[in-house]
């Protein structure tokens, strides 16, 4: 469903199949099982009542620690995945009470930092103040407790999360990147999947800070063949879906020979890297994003992708990075027309995939630096 879960799973998965025993611990969500356990792919999951809202934490944190507690006399290591989320932050201040090794596996943190998007209205003003007081709070208070992990791991040397663990703690991270399923990497596709001609792709779950109204309108600028089109692929229909597709409609009405626009939901997971790879280009006009795996996915598959100016997208291979809209269309109208610049970049962004983004690589790093954590563990013993 997203970027962090993909993750976690890989990782707790490959770990699986290597041999160990792993067991994630995550929120519930009715909407989505009525299992509180149960095993999937040889991993123990154990889903507990709690969650976040408007930034505060809810769920019985008594009971929560108290679970962690007793499965720590079960494990050789605990990973927290993510700060700012109840899971972690329900047990920050019981750390000393966990005595096995503690990993703090992170994926990115708060943005201090205002941007164009944060002055628009006056209610994402307000948000964004709150936000910051709140966090900046909450890290400050938390230094004594974030030192008491033995390893915490960012996204990318450049993120600025690596920086600030740097600067406010004195804690070097380890490095951590994301990584792309299998089936981006190679050269088969799925002949069942019908798709357009020409096309530029996104997928991306239909969120506000996926941007996807920013795209739409930008490639109906584009001075390219009609025949071109534009798919977003999101997990499912919402009101920021519904927002799309009545805008899309409206701009239809006074404008009959628009260039297409698609927008689908609920496509199966094997079928999204044959999307990926017949595309032309990936589009991507996020205004917020980390280390986005569907732009590592791209690189795989060899689709150059086009993106605006987030996370540490400006360090990847295979694509460009834009700082304007004016900018951000003249590279589309490149991509779907010069197919000399569309396949160099294609190239290299699958060059930079095959040498760094592997799951394979991903889960033996990760098990490396567990393994090392626990042998230095053992030896202080």
């Amino acid at each position: 469903m997203d970027g962090v879960q993909f993750v976690t799973q890989y990782l707790a998965e490959g770990l699986n199949q290597k041999g160990h025993h792993v067991t994630v611990v995550t929120n519930f969500y009715q909407e989505l099982t009525k299992a509180f356990e149960e095993e999937y792919h040889g991993v123990v999951i154990k889903r507990f009542e709690m969650g976040t809202k408007h930034t505060f934490h809810y769920g019985d944190k008594k009971a929560y620690v108290a679970m962690i507690k007793e499965l720590a006399g079960q494990n050789d290591i605990m990973v927290n995945v993510c700060t700012q989320c109840a899971p972690t932050d329900f047990l920050l201040d019981s750390l000393d009470e966990i005595k096995i090794p503690k990993v703090l596996y992170l994926h990115s943190m708060m943005d201090f930092q205002y941007h164009k998007d944060d002055f628009k209205t006056c209610k994402a003003f307000a948000r964004k103040i709150f936000e910051n007081v709140r966090w900046k709070i909450y890290y400050h208070h938390n230094k004594h407790n974030f030192l008491k992990y033995d390893i915490v791991t960012q996204l990318h040397e450049k993120d600025y999360a690596t920086d600030f663990f740097l600067q406010q703690y004195g804690i070097h991270s380890a490095i951590m990147e994301n990584a792309a399923e299998d089936s981006f990497f190679d050269d088969s596709v799925d002949d069942s999947v019908v798709v357009p001609q020409k096309y530029l792709i996104n997928v991306s779950n239909y969120l506000e800070r996926k941007n996807q109204e920013k795209g739409m309108e930008l490639f109906l600028k584009a001075n390219i063949s009609p025949e071109c089109e534009l798919l977003f692929i999101g997990s499912g229909k919402n009101a920021y879906y519904e927002h799309l597709t009545q805008k899309y409609a409206k701009y239809c009405q006074n404008n009959p020979n628009a260039k297409k626009v698609r927008f689908l939901y609920g496509i199966p997971r094997n079928q999204i890297a044959t999307y990926v790879k017949k595309a032309s280009a990936y589009l991507m006009t996020s205004r917020w994003e980390a280390f986005p795996i569907s732009l590592v996915e791209s690189m795989a598959a060899g689709t150059p992708f086009i993106s605006s100016d987030v996370g540490i997208v400006k360090y990847l291979s295979g694509g460009k990075v834009c700082h304007t809209d004016a900018e951000m269309i003249q590279w589309i109208e490149k991509l779907m027309t010069d197919d000399t610049t569309n396949q160099a970049l294609g190239n290299a962004g699958k060059t930079e995939a095959q040498k760094r983004y592997s799951i394979h690589d991903k889960v033996d790093a990760f098990e490396k630096l567990l393994i090392e954590l626990q042998n230095q563990k053992k030896e202080k013993k």
